[in-house]
């Protein structure tokens, strides 16, 4: 089974990606932020725009759009394409775009603030490659999108508290931690739905953005954040089996890790393929790419794993 052992690879890399740095460059005691935050379109100014706009079209691929993947397509496709996707409801506008999303490229921390950034000067649109939680990001905001520059500025209230204005979109202010950053600020778009869930149990930690930005040796960045000891819930790998009847499409399932400081270790969307469950997410190892992972698959490697310990589960909330 293929994507088992691509899944499996992956869990060895033990912590998602991250939106600001390459995580290749912590040590082994370090730990690195939660979130990447991915920019998948909209309107940039100067040297920032051009650079996005050819990095994208670079990779486009002659033919139709109906026939393109999304990591080929231009920003004129996307205009084209996002009129065209089926359903009303937000979760059938997922299902289609992170379907349009399989096989796109992974890349570990794809995102930064732009060329003028004084932390990460990656550009803040690429739709040529994705980290787990940047797929879910750009799933998100191209299923609210109906144009290119609407989902630009939706992916900007996404990946930043306050995000909705332009001097807001710094490193400080970026969600960096998915379970205590990128959750509340984005009470707008989603619940926590792990209470929910039978068999769920609290997990407190304290995060620290000073400690992270410290690992990264980030000279003269702002600390917005304190410290903050935090309770959630998440639900313990032997009772996930039983979760089959709860879910609903569109769910975003975090993998919960046993490592001080830092709650998840990787996210992914709930979906159902020929009547089954599967998890659709970015896996770093083995194809580097956005995959199918069948649910049991996925709740059988959990079991055998003595890092990840369980799961918490967030819901998108319907416009």
């Amino acid at each position: 089974m293929p994507n088992l052992r691509y899944f499996l690879a992956a869990l060895a890399v033990v912590l998602i990606g991250t939106g600001y740095t390459l995580q290749g460059a912590l040590r082994p005691d370090q730990t690195s932020s939660e979130t990447s935050t991915e920019l998948v379109s909209g309107p940039l100014t100067g040297q920032a725009s051009e650079k996005a706009t050819v990095k994208i079209a670079a990779n486009a691929a002659p033919g139709s759009v109906a026939q393109k993947p999304l990591y080929q397509m231009s920003p004129g496709d996307i205009d084209a394409w996002l009129p065209q996707i089926p359903g009303q409801l937000l979760t059938e506008r997922m299902d289609a775009v992170s379907a349009k999303a399989l096989d796109t490229p992974y890349f570990l921390g794809p995102l930064g603030e732009g060329p003028t950034a004084a932390f990460d000067k990656k550009p803040m649109i690429d739709l040529s490659r994705v980290d787990c939680v940047t797929f879910c990001e750009q799933t998100l905001a191209l299923s609210l999108a109906r144009s290119y520059d609407q989902a630009y500025e939706i992916l900007q209230k996404i990946r930043y508290k306050g995000g909705q204005k332009a001097s807001e979109r710094l490193m400080e202010t970026r969600n960096h931690y998915f379970m205590a950053d990128w959750v509340p600020n984005n009470r707008w778009l989603v619940s926590d739905v792990t209470a929910l869930m039978p068999g769920h149990q609290s997990l407190t930690r304290t995060i620290s953005h000073k400690q992270m930005f410290a690992s990264q040796n980030f000279k003269g960045i702002k600390v917005r954040e304190p410290d903050r000891t935090m309770t959630i819930q998440y639900v313990p790998d032997a009772k996930l089996a039983a979760l089959e009847a709860h879910f609903k499409p569109g769910d975003i399932g975090v993998l919960i890790q046993n490592h001080p400081g830092i709650f998840a270790a990787h996210t992914g969307m709930m979906f159902k393929r020929d009547g089954k469950w599967v998890f659709r997410n970015a896996t770093s190892i083995g194809p580097k790419k956005v995959v199918d992972t069948p649910w049991a698959e996925l709740v059988a490697s959990l079991q055998k794993s003595e890092r990840l310990i369980g799961m918490s589960f967030v819901r998108p909330r319907q416009p």
